[in-house]
């Protein structure tokens, strides 16, 4: 849903919120009147502040990133665990560092409430800080421990954006590193190694909630059916489109322009303007078309960087001296001034019609 538009800037607020919010208004509506829960509308309250703090943090970081260094974002979208991340035409190392400033910021963030707590308390909080993890509502609900509480909600919160699930700032951080550390490996490589790590996170979630399982800790929610449905989800979304259009959006070899700039609307603003399953059946055929112009033009700048070296062995060695990719190298460039010939002889051709025709 559009929420405000800040110098260029448009921000959305994901559907998500909205159906978290009514999840915890019924809840709130169906147990606050049973004994013992009266407190509970304010423990709600105060963890929902905590958790809006965790996203102005992430908020502030990219715009920081956007207005401060420049950066390609033209848009964000605020969803429950904070920004969510799409695929964008920017640069791998951009997307990187806005990923990993904003999980270190919501580290920092819980941690300097921490210190706050400490300095104006004069208490030595951090020995409390695993009793407040099993406390009830990260014992918001006491004065003493409100502070306290609202760090965990902030670390939580990186935790949660950390576990690279589609839209969340940890599969961006995963795939932008990827595609860093195997740039020279070409756009197949990358995409199959992404998914694959995330394939392989989903096996080690599996695996902890097997653990669980294990040691038998049960309970109402308990943490095994919890990380399993984290792993099945994950593994589900391993091989999902997002993954191969996050790689083709990066582009380390070429500085920021302003067309680069992603203008495209988030999928609830395309909807609500009439343009849900005919706009994405149109996006993948316009996908298409772009990976291949794009996988032609590296090709070609692939083989020129390479046709002077097997033109001088060709010369000096014969043709028996090239290797089957040499071989398919110089077959490819014929093809293509071949191609480029016939283009420019009709091109003389239709202008030599036109001027008779005028003659």
């Amino acid at each position: 849903m559009p929420l405000v538009t800040i110098s260029s800037l448009k921000v959305y607020l994901s559907y998500s919120v909205f159906v978290a919010a009514a999840v915890l208004g019924g809840l709130l509506w169906v147990v606050h009147e049973q004994q013992g829960n009266f407190d509970l509308p304010a423990v709600m309250l105060i963890g929902v502040a905590f958790w809006t703090i965790g996203w102005m943090v992430q908020f502030t970081v990219y715009s920081f990133f956007r207005f401060v260094l420049g950066a390609p974002i033209d848009s964000i979208t605020v969803g429950l665990l904070g920004i969510e991340t799409r695929p964008r035409y920017w640069d791998a190392r951009t997307a990187l560092g806005v990923s990993v400033t904003s999980l270190v910021s919501l580290v920092l963030v819980g941690a300097l409430i921490v210190l706050a707590e400490q300095f104006v308390n004069g208490t030595q909080p951090w020995g409390q800080m695993l009793t407040i993890w099993h406390a009830p509502g990260f014992g918001l609900g006491a004065a003493d421990t409100i502070w306290l509480g609202g760090a965990w909600l902030c670390w939580v919160q990186a935790v949660c954006q950390l576990y690279p699930l589609p839209r969340s700032i940890g599969r961006v951080t995963l795939i932008s590193a990827v595609s860093i550390l195997t740039q020279r490996m070409g756009e197949s490589f990358q995409v199959h190694f992404s998914t694959r790590s995330l394939q392989m996170i989903a096996i080690l979630t599996g695996m902890i909630a097997v653990a669980a399982i294990a040691r038998l800790q049960f309970g109402f929610a308990p943490q095994w059916a919890f990380l399993t449905l984290l792993a099945v989800l994950l593994w589900g979304s391993a091989k999902a489109g997002d993954v191969r259009d996050f790689v083709l959006g990066f582009d380390t070899s070429r500085e920021w322009q302003q067309d680069d700039f992603d203008l495209e609307f988030p999928r609830h603003a395309r909807i609500a303007r009439g343009e849900g399953l005919l706009y994405r059946v149109a996006s993948i055929g316009r996908r298409r078309r772009l990976r291949k112009v794009l996988q032609s033009e590296r090709q070609e700048a692939s083989d020129a960087s390479r046709l002077d070296g097997v033109l001088n062995q060709l010369h000096s060695s014969g043709r028996d001296s090239l290797s089957a990719a040499d071989l398919a190298l110089l077959d490819r460039v014929s093809k293509s001034l071949r191609r480029q010939r016939e283009s420019e002889s009709a091109e003389r051709s239709q202008s030599d019609d036109a001027r008779s025709g005028d003659a």
